[in-house]
């Protein structure tokens, strides 16, 4: 292989390498992004009377729904959890809620998980209402 060659097979590789540079610092960006919005917590003014845990992984928040479900398995609640999860394919955090004590006191109790994007809660589920 000539000169020429071998300078194209350089100038090919070196192009290559500042695309899977690119390729990583954007996605380290929106991940970091992404994270950044979930430490933002939840500041969705429709829901400011619960208390808020989070975020949760996805399966962390699955293993807990589990926990909290009649004999640890999804049964019917199944396709319902698994479509929340899915909401998280387009970005954001799953966190637990639940009311305040008085709340539960007062039979108006309600615990459940929140899909929240951009601090804004997108979708919940609701496990358990008093």
């Amino acid at each position: 292989m000539g000169q020429r060659g071998q300078s194209k097979m350089m100038k090919e590789k070196i192009l290559a390498a500042l695309i899977l540079c690119i390729s990583v610092a954007v996605a380290c960006n929106v991940q970091s992004t992404e994270t950044n919005s979930c430490l933002a917590g939840v500041k969705d003014e429709r829901f400011s009377n619960y208390i808020f845990e989070g975020p949760l992984t996805a399966d962390k928040a699955t293993k807990r729904f589990k926990q909290q479900t009649i004999g640890g398995s999804l049964g019917l609640a199944d396709e319902k959890w698994l479509s929340f999860l899915n909401g998280l394919s387009k970005g954001g955090c799953i966190y637990e809620f639940t009311s305040s004590e008085a709340d539960w006191n007062s039979l108006r109790g309600v615990k459940g998980y929140a899909l929240v994007r951009k601090a804004k809660i997108i979708d919940i589920i609701i496990i358990k209402k008093s």
